[in-house]
């Protein structure tokens, strides 16, 4: 059973604002990741929430790693056991 496997941040490559809002909360879903079977996967979705209210996927704008890469594998957003 995997628990809190891996961290997130949110990489702005960007000198001007992506959104006129600042960032308030950046979710990771799901917070946590169990993979029991080897057959087993896990997408991961990265959410900005700003100050307007307004919520965005920012998966593909977010860099992660893993906190145990021995025991999982990445391919893209998705996780598998080794």
């Amino acid at each position: 059973m995997l628990t809190r496997i891996l961290s997130c941040s949110l990489l702005l490559l960007s000198a001007a604002p992506l959104w006129a809002a600042d960032l308030a909360e950046l979710r990771v879903t799901p917070p946590d990741v169990n993979l029991a079977t080897a057959l087993d996967r896990q997408g991961i979705v990265v959410q900005a929430v700003f100050t307007d209210g307004i919520t965005r996927d920012v998966t593909d704008q977010a860099t992660w790693t893993l906190a145990n890469p021995a025991l999982v594998r990445r391919e893209g957003n998705t996780l598998h056991p080794v």
